[in-house]
């Protein structure tokens, strides 16, 4: 069966008085560039489900593609995305909301990926499939774009604090009792948490973290990691070799049955040991952001407190300031999302389908959609009661 994910269909006729250039077809002033096709081909699917092709972010900017570009993209025989923004960061688009990424603009993380979703399972294509990318609309994103931009620097003079540059904080919303729970980027991994991670592990030693919930990493990505020349980590490591650490080495698709398994056996870790906790991700974004969500929810926290350490993270990493236009915009495509969805899990399942304009979060029993969601990742009623009492110290 054939699956189209189309916003609208647009018809255009090409007259043979337009005059052809070595790039494409200048009418009315929008360019049509070349198409992608024949060797162009899905070249991988990364860990995240992101579909990596032959081409790269220079292969379209030097067609004349640019960010904020809107792309008509062909995948194979039977998918057809339109109107896929060209990005610099996946947080440029709204949770269950594709993009073409070049990952901080950085031309070495890139490809057709889905928000908080495994794009390769929840739309489709594999390696060898051919793809054809063409022009929808010249700087049709333009205006989300410039509100969303999402590229960070990697000096940590430029940022207020070293906490605020690790990306490393208490969590202390209604419920949590203090010195329970940490959250932060990687103190492991050095390849994709640059120059942070070495200021998480040393505010890790300084809080007295005792358990780590490591939802990015794999048990041999940690060994690799510490045969870097760059390694210097020395607090968090010990904890790995004591086991008081766990890798779970999760993709960003958070409703999925695999993330939801897989997430319940670091919840369980968490019941096994002591606290303090630190959970992370790599940045201590998504991946970790929906976590303490889930979290936070659990022992009790308003929506108005998840919505705010959620967007920390964000003013932390891209300097924004709450309550600009960036501040609220994100945190309607993002957040809000996230806390709508808890409570809708089985939604994801026909995620084009949702109308986001109706999807309140304010009105989401928070408590009773965590405690739904963690039961659905296998705990029993039992430990879902234990991680509350532990989380709130009783």
């Amino acid at each position: 069966m054939k699956r189209y994910l189309i916003i609208a269909i647009v018809a255009a006729v090409l007259f043979p008085s337009c005059n052809k250039d070595g790039k494409g077809l200048k009418i009315e002033g929008t360019i049509l560039l070349r198409d992608y096709t024949g060797e162009d081909t899905i070249d991988d699917i990364d860990s995240y489900g992101m579909l990596v092709p032959s081409f790269t972010p220079k292969d379209l900017m030097d067609a004349g593609f640019a960010y904020a570009d809107l792309l008509d993209v062909r995948i194979g025989d039977d998918i057809y995305l339109h109107n896929v923004p060209f990005t610099t960061g996946f947080n440029e688009v709204g949770v269950m909301e594709t993009c073409f990424c070049d990952y901080n603009g950085l031309g070495q993380m890139y490809g057709f990926g889905l928000l908080h979703g495994n794009f390769s399972q929840r739309i489709g294509g594999k390696i060898g499939d051919r793809i054809t990318v063409t022009m929808s609309k010249k700087q049709g994103y333009k205006d989300t774009y410039e509100i969303m931009h999402s590229v960070y620097g990697y000096d940590p003079k430029a940022y207020p604090s070293p906490e605020a540059f690790a990306n490393f904080r208490e969590v202390r919303t209604t419920g949590m009792k203090a010195g329970v729970l940490y959250r932060s980027s990687n103190p492991l991994n050095p390849k994709d948490n640059a120059v942070r991670f070495a200021y998480v592990d040393s505010l890790a030693r300084l809080v007295g973290i005792q358990t780590e919930i490591d939802l990015a990493d794999t048990e041999q990505k940690i060994n690799q990691y510490r045969t870097r020349e760059d390694f210097t980590s020395t607090y968090c490591p010990a904890l790995f070799d004591a086991k008081k650490v766990i890798p779970l080495g999760l993709t960003a698709d958070t409703y999925s049955k695999t993330f939801m398994e897989t997430f319940g056996n670091g919840l369980r870790f968490m019941i096994e040991n002591d606290p303090p906790y630190l959970v992370h991700c790599n940045e201590g974004k998504d991946r970790c952001g929906f976590a303490i969500l889930v979290l936070e929810a659990l022992a009790g926290a308003t929506y108005k407190e998840v919505a705010e350490d959620y967007m920390q993270t964000l003013i932390n990493f891209y300097k924004i300031e709450k309550g600009d236009n960036s501040y609220n915009v994100r945190q309607t495509l993002s957040i809000d999302r996230l806390v709508w969805l808890l409570e809708n899990v089985d939604a994801v399942d026909d995620f084009t389908g949702i109308d986001w304009t109706k999807a309140d979060p304010t009105k989401v029993d928070l408590k009773s959609a965590a405690e739904n969601y963690v039961k659905g990742c296998g705990l029993s009623a039992e430990e879902c009661s234990q991680l509350q009492k532990i989380l709130r110290g009783e």
